[in-house]
Parts: C-alpha cells; structure tokens; sequence
C-alpha cells in the first residue's frame, strides 16, 4: 500500500502578510454632505506587489469615499490605536513633548519603586563565614580582630572571592551556598588561601576567570593565582626591582591591544602607597613595562579605574586629586628614556566643591583637610555617561565629576555631630542636598573601645544596584548599611520652583549640583566590603571575622 506523503511543517505555519494602514483625515461622501452616519473604509498603503492574493469581501455597507485634500484633525481622534499609528507613520513629531513627559514620570515611577524596594531590603538567613578550623588558623595569623578588606565577584556572579585584613583570602562557590542551605547536613566547602599580608585589592581577570590578582598594604609584590589549580601560592609574582615600592592599594587589569594576539592575555595596571603607577606584561613580571610618578609631594594613590573606552586611567589620590592619563597615547618626559602615559587633567575634589556649599560645610572642608581626611577613596563610572566619574571621599562624602572637565555634577555631603539646621545657614543653592546626621542616629555609632586602627584607616568601597540608580556601601564608624540614591528626586513643588530660581535667578554664578539622598539600613556590624551581585538585586557584606551576610528584597 503506498503511503501519501505527509505535508512540510512550513504548511502549517503560513506567513501572513500584513496591511500598513494609514492614519489620515477620512471623510464620507455623507460627511461632506452634512451626514453623521457614515462608515469610512481605511486603504492599504502597501505596495501591490505585497498584498494578499485572497480576494477581499465587499463591504455589506455603502462604501466611503477617502477626502485626502481634507486637513489632518488629529485632535479630533481619542481612539488610542489611532494616535500610535499617527505618531508611528509621523515618526513621533507630534507626540515629542507627550512623550518626553512620560518618559519623565516613568522615570520618576521606576525610582519610586527602588526606593520602595530599600524599605524591605532585609538580611536573608543565609550566611557564608569559615569553618571552624579555618577560623582557628586565620586567628592565629592575627592577634587582633580581622574583618573584610574586600569582595569581588566573577562576571557571572557564581564564584565570590573576600580578602581579609590579616591576609586569608577565601574563594567561595555562591550557587552552592544557596543549595547547600537546603540540606544543611552537607559541609560548605571553600578554598582559602594564607598570605602573612594585609589583602589590600583584589581583581578578576575578564580575560581569563581563572585568575585573580591581588595587592598588598605592606608589600611590593602583586600576586597572581590560578584558582584552575587551587592553588595555596602564587604562581607569578609582580614586582618592581629597579624602584622598590611599599605596597599597593589598587590594580586593575588591562587588555594588551597591540601587545599580543592572545585575547587572554591582560596587563596588569597598579597604584602604591608611594604615588607610582606601574603596568606589567605578566610575561615580564620583575621588570614593569612603564612607571612614573604622580608628583611630588610624595602622595598614596587609593584607586584606579579605566574610562569606558578603556583610553583614560583616572586616578585618585589620598591629597584629593582626581588626575586622568591617556595610556594610548604616550609621551617620553624630557629626561626620560621610556614613553609614559600623558596627563590630561588633574582636579582637586575639595577645591572643586566649595562653591556649591554653605559656610557650615566649607568650615568643614577646611577641618578634613588640616586632619588629612580629604581623600579619595574609591572611584566608580557613573552609568549613562562617558566622562563622569562618582568618588568616595575618606569623609564619607560622594562627588559625581566630569574628570576631564572638573565640573561637579551631583554631591552628597556627610557630616557628624551637626544638625540640618546649622548647616543650611548659609546661601546654598537649594538643589544641594546637605544630608547631616540627625540626633536620633548617634546610636548606630561604635563606641571608642570596640574600634581599632585599622577600621580607623580602612574605608568601604561601595557597589551599585538596580541598574546602577543606587550605591550601597558601609560607614567605618556606625552598623549600618548606607544607600545613596544617584538620581535626583523632587519632593514637592517648592523645590521644583527652588531649582528654577535657582537656574534663571540673580545668583547666576553659583553653579547648579544635583542633591542625593541617602538612606540607612541598621546591621548587626560594621560593614567593612561590599559586593553586588551581578545578576540579581542582591547585596553581600563583609564584616568582621570574614562573617558574610546576603542583603536582598524580602516581601510581595
């Protein structure tokens, strides 16, 4: 019996063309009569060639007449599906204000919402800290209390690496933490490494995850593990003989375009407490490819960071100077022998501020700067922009800056023992948010006996959430977990009329910075490192023991 063939799968699955209608003015012979009874019939616009070969019903009404010379009466229509297809066949020339408009109040919508979110940003019961006996050995490494100096996360955010202030260095698996929860019965297992020095930084290689470079307070030597091997050494050493340094706070990694073919293969950029900056070819690790210093006098460089373009190493010392170098485009200094990357703007922070602030606060500046508390501690690209640059002060101040520039963008300003009152005094701009700590919040502090030296020194480098809208990071001094909401929000209309007055008022020198919030969720500790997760509105803390806590949003 023979068998009939079955149809193609492409059968059942006919495209369908479809009609481009267009949205005009139509009108009815009866409308031009006088009649409101009229059906209107819409034309298809498409080409003859594409239309559909069925032959179309006759309409069972009289059939309309299309009035192309009658003018547009767009207003007239409250259809919703009319008023997209004109702005779609338009191209949106109409709507332009409408939609700006909703773009603004989505906007608006969308940050109303995150900062829903931080009201029921809780602790999750899942915690990641060392075993008991690993805990014994980091004990022993230090006669003191340890804490988390730093946490980073691979690109996939499945492997967690922490540095400890007494020199451990865990790996954990933080997909496995969370099954792990599930059957408690089964041991968390996690790599440690022991080095007899303070883990300053430490950084993914993107080129290649199975590395991790790590930087020492105390020491002239970049280490560099491959964790393929779970390693208890390093297995190559950076350093620089010729011009010995005393540690470095700060690396990262650099592609070696035109270095090699290899694209795993990263140079390694970093910034000690002496005020050099050195890049390494990990092929070459005792000779630097490049090496120069910031400036006299001599100053510690705390943090690095490549623009987007990866052209510009923005830099921030403990002085307050912001300095930008392009990398790619070298010069050779008159008595030098070596190209070294060429300065193109250098900015003090501090200095940049003042006029955007009271007297209250300027009086301050001036105490942080005789007590040396004027610097730059960490630095991070502000989303959305290519010049921007947000810093964290040793004051706990944030500055959003054009780096090349030197134009303060947003600030948000921190103070202590001082009330709202005495610091609005004065004739600040009323778009600068001078955030104080109020009187109800002295109970977050820790008290004198419970800190040490180096909590006193050590200063958190935030993480951003949700899209980059917030900046979690920690206070060395209260237990508490500070967000930083990076966009403006208007709370009434006085201060949309304020920030008006502002810009068109008599006071036409004073320039305009946005204001930033901060909000404060209590901890059990103080927070010395931050993590984001990147691909979940997660947040992990580092404390003290090398004790993790998972911040995250609890509710419906």
């Amino acid at each position: 019996m023979k068998r009939r063939a079955s149809p193609p799968i492409s059968a059942f699955f006919q495209r369908k063309q479809t009609r481009r209608i267009s949205v005009e003015s139509l009108s009815s012979e009866s409308d031009r009569d006088g009649s409101t009874s009229s059906t209107v019939q819409l034309t298809d616009t498409d080409d003859s060639a594409h239309r559909m070969t069925d032959p179309v019903p006759q309409p069972l009404h009289p059939t309309s007449v299309i009035d192309r010379r009658a003018p547009s009466r767009r207003s007239a229509r409250e259809d919703v599906m009319g008023i997209l297809q004109y702005r779609e066949l338009d191209g949106g020339v109409a709507m332009r204000p409408e939609v700006c408009s909703v773009q603004r109040s989505r906007r608006r919508r969308k940050q109303l919402l995150v900062r829903w979110a931080l009201t029921h940003f809780q602790r999750l019961p899942v915690s990641l800290r060392l075993g008991p006996h690993w805990e014994r050995q980091a004990g022993n490494l230090s006669s003191e209390t340890f804490y988390v100096s730093c946490l980073e996360f691979d690109s996939q955010g499945v492997l967690l690496v922490a540095g400890a202030s007494n020199g451990v260095i865990a790996l954990y698996d933080f997909d496995d933490a969370f099954h792990r929860t599930l059957n408690v019965a089964l041991e968390l297992q996690i790599h440690t490494i022991f080095t007899p020095f303070e883990v300053k930084s430490i950084r993914w290689n993107s080129f290649n995850e199975d590395e991790i470079a790590c930087s020492f307070t105390n020491r002239n030597e970049i280490h560099v593990f491959n964790l393929d091997k779970f390693p208890s050494e390093p297995y190559k050493v950076l350093k620089s003989s010729n011009h010995p340094s005393s540690g470095y706070n700060d690396l990262l990694f650099l592609p070696a375009y035109g270095m090699t073919r290899r694209p795993t293969v990263a140079c390694i950029i970093a910034g000690d407490v002496d005020g050099a900056i050195r890049m390494w070819d990990p092929r070459v690790p005792l000779r630097p490819v490049w090496s120069f210093h910031t400036g006299s006098p001599v100053t510690p460089i705390n943090s690095l960071l490549l623009s987007e373009n990866k052209q510009f190493l923005i830099c921030g010392n403990e002085a307050g100077v912001l300095m930008t170098y392009d990398i790619q485009h070298k010069i050779v200094p008159a008595f030098g022998s070596k190209p070294i990357p060429q300065r193109k703007a250098a900015v003090n922070v501090m200095e940049a501020i003042k006029p955007y602030l009271s007297p209250a606060l300027i009086d301050a500046v001036l105490l942080t700067s005789r007590c040396g508390s004027s610097g730059i501690m960490a630095l991070h690209l502000m989303p959305n922009s290519k010049t921007q640059v947000l810093c964290q002060m040793r004051n706990d101040w944030v500055i959003v800056i054009d780096y090349l520039l030197g134009s303060v963008i947003k600030l948000h300003t921190f103070l202590r023992g001082v009330t709202p009152r005495d610091i609005l005094k004065g004739d600040a701009p009323p778009s600068v948010l001078s955030a104080a700590l109020r009187n109800d919040d002295q109970g977050n502090f820790q008290p004198r006996t419970l800190r040490n030296s180096w909590l006193s020194c050590h200063r958190c480098k935030g993480a951003f959430l949700f899209d980059k809208s917030i900046m979690c990071t920690g206070i060395h001094d209260t237990t508490s977990l500070n967000m930083i909401d990076l966009h403006h929000l208007r709370r009434n209309k006085s201060d949309a009329n304020g920030d008006a007055a502002a810009k068109i008022g008599a006071n036409t020198e004073v320039p305009i910075a946005e204001r930033l919030d901060r909000f404060r969720i209590p901890m059990s500790s103080v927070i010395t490192a931050v993590a984001a997760h990147p691909n979940q509105h997660s947040v992990i803390c580092g404390g003290e023991n090398m004790t993790l806590q998972i911040m995250s949003v609890v509710g419906n």
